[in-house]
């Protein structure tokens, strides 16, 4: 097999393996996006779970900072604050209505 054989392999593979992992992700997002509409309890896990990662975030910058790593604890409390500002944000903002 020459080298211009087996770029050309690598890049067929390459090529198929995108197509059926974007295949994949946009079945995922599908399937996501329908469940989220039509289901109140999977909104509520979810943002339950967003909220206790972030909360989980917060007291893991808190260990970090007593153990004397500022930098890593700052960017973790950072992170989470982010996270809950945007979890507020879209709380307010996007209210579902019940018709």
């Amino acid at each position: 097999m020459t080298e211009r054989e087996f770029d050309q392999k690598v890049e067929r593979a390459t090529a198929n393996f995108e197509r059926r992992l974007e295949t994949a992700a946009d079945h995922l997002d599908k399937t996501v996006n329908r469940v989220w509409n039509r289901s109140r309890l999977f909104r509520c896990v979810s943002r339950g779970t967003s909220l206790a990662a972030e909360v989980g975030l917060l007291l893991i910058a808190g260990r970090l900072a007593d153990r004397g790593n500022r930098t890593a604890a700052a960017w973790c409390a950072g992170l989470s604050v982010v996270g809950l500002a945007a979890d507020m944000l879209i709380a307010i903002c996007f209210r579902r209505t019940e018709k």
